[in-house]
C-alpha cells in the first residue's frame, strides 16, 4: 500500500492549523476529498516519515524553538504514528479487542504492550483464535 497509498487529515481552526481526521487511504479510488492535506504514504515512512510527523508536533529548533502543535488528538497522532511506524502494530492492531488478547495482556505496562515480541504474540494469539 505504500506505493499508491496517502496519509490525509484535514485542518481547520484559525490559520488552518490544527489537523485531526488522520487517515490511510487508497491513491486512487478511495481517496476522500473531504480532507484538506495529504501526503503520499511512503513520505510518511521510515527515518524521513517519523521526522515529517514530528514537525506536526513541533517546529523544533530549526524553526526557532516555535512549538506549532496544532494535532487536535494527541491519541489520534499517536494512533497513526503507531500505524505507520511500528512493524507489526497494524496487524496487530486488528486483534486489540480479542478477548483471549486482552485477557493475556491485562494490566500491560504502557510501553510493554508495544514492543515487537509483544506485537507478533498479539498476532499468533489473533490468528490461531481466527484459524488462519
Amino acid at each position: 500500500m505504500a506505493t499508491t497509498g496517502l496519509l490525509i487529515w484535514k485542518l481547520s481552526g484559525e490559520q488552518r492549523r490544527q489537523k485531526s481526521g488522520f487517515s490511510i487511504v487508497h491513491q486512487y479510488g478511495c481517496d476522500d476529498y473531504r480532507a484538506s492535506s495529504s501526503i503520499l504514504l511512503a513520505d510518511a515512512l521510515g527515518w524521513d516519515g517519523q521526522s515529517f510527523l514530528t514537525a506536526m508536533l513541533s517546529k523544533g529548533p530549526m524553526n526557532n524553538g516555535v512549538a506549532d502543535s496544532g494535532v487536535l488528538s494527541l491519541d489520534e497522532f499517536v494512533e497513526i504514528f503507531r500505524r505507520l511506524q511500528l512493524p507489526g502494530y497494524e496487524e496487530a492492531r486488528r486483534y486489540f479487542r480479542d478477548p483471549t488478547v486482552q485477557e493475556e495482556f491485562r494490566g500491560v505496562r504502557e510501553m510493554h504492550g508495544y514492543e515487537q515480541d509483544v506485537l507478533a504474540r498479539i498476532v499468533e494469539l489473533g490468528r490461531k483464535r481466527r484459524g488462519k
